[in-house]
């Protein structure tokens, strides 16, 4: 009759069962014909079933959302087969039920929302090398710069070089259409598909959830919400001491551990040769598909403009 008494049915199943079996969970709109349910909720709660395993309870979202007093386990968004979105999935954690599980039959190779970069990476190979060594090496690492220095473009090179080195995957935040401060956590639980729980803050049911995984977390565009984002992060490394954390901001975050990283312009000193008129021509390209530098004057001109523009040919 509810998502909790659902629940409590699973449960009360498992523990009398004396066989490892999978159940899933979903919520939403059902016919009821000739004693049977039908409809798309039912192929739901069967995909949400089938990533599991013997003796694990797994809650698609949609029923998480509903219940209050459950102790949950937040797996994250994970794509199912049929399904065309990725469904927040969550497990049952009740005395007597077994806690740990192979990770879970998901069409994912890995966890995360890290997508390939649709625009070749040019020059800072050196720059690279170094952020890479400092991630690994601190669990917060903020690259500041000017803007459109490439901070973001840098932070994602890293985190795809970086991304079998955590196996709860790589994770990136946009900040930049965040306007109001307050919203910080707000935005990284829904990336997340983290539920806020009973009692605690937003930026608190993060924090927890987060704990015992092994995550990059990529926060972009910090430098307008820095100070909530300060908080967000103070209690996220409180928490969890196996999640690290690279920010691009305009200023650093204040906070303890952080380890800055200044991302500087791209070269120009070495004329048609260097990495800014190399950026410069790659983009031109993507507009104009027979640009070239042939013609009299031409590279001179594009050196100029990248040298006027202190390496950062936008």
């Amino acid at each position: 009759a509810s998502p909790r008494s659902a629940v409590d049915a699973a449960v009360a199943a498992q523990r009398t069962l004396e066989l490892p079996v999978r159940m899933g969970l979903a919520t939403g709109d059902a016919q009821l014909r000739e004693g049977d349910y039908f409809g798309a909720v039912l192929n739901r709660a069967a995909r949400v079933m089938t990533a599991g395993h013997g003796g694990q309870i797994l809650l698609a979202e949609s029923t998480a959302v509903l219940l209050t007093g459950v102790d949950l386990l937040d797996l994250g968004p994970r794509r199912l087969r049929d399904l065309p979105t990725p469904v927040g999935l969550f497990q049952v954690r009740a005395e007597g039920l077994r806690t740990d599980f192979p990770p879970l039959r998901a069409l994912d190779a890995s966890p995360g929302n890290l997508r390939p970069t649709v625009t070749s990476f040019i020059g800072r190979e050196s720059e690279v090398a170094e952020v890479q060594a400092g991630v690994k090496a601190h669990r917060l690492v903020t690259l500041t710069g000017v803007g459109g220095v490439g901070k973001t473009r840098l932070a994602l090179e890293v985190a795809a070089r970086l991304a079998d080195e955590f196996p709860d995957g790589v994770w990136f935040f946009d900040l930049a259409a965040v306007a109001d401060p307050a919203a910080v956590p707000d935005a990284v639980a829904a990336v997340l598909g983290i539920i806020q729980q009973p009692g605690k803050s937003v930026a608190d049911s993060v924090a927890a959830a987060l704990e015992g995984r092994v995550r990059l977390l990529v926060i972009d565009n910090c430098e307008h919400v820095v100070d909530n984002v300060a908080e967000l992060v103070e209690s996220i490394m409180a928490n969890s001491a196996t999640d690290t954390i690279l920010a691009t901001s305009r200023e650093g975050l204040g906070v303890n551990e952080e380890r800055l990283w200044r991302v500087p312009s791209l070269d120009v000193d070495a004329g048609i040769e260097s990495a800014a008129v190399n950026l410069f021509v790659d983009r031109a390209h993507s507009v104009v598909s027979d640009f070239s530098l042939a013609q009299p004057g031409e590279a001179d001109a594009v050196v100029e403009i990248c040298r006027r523009l202190d390496g950062i040919p936008l």
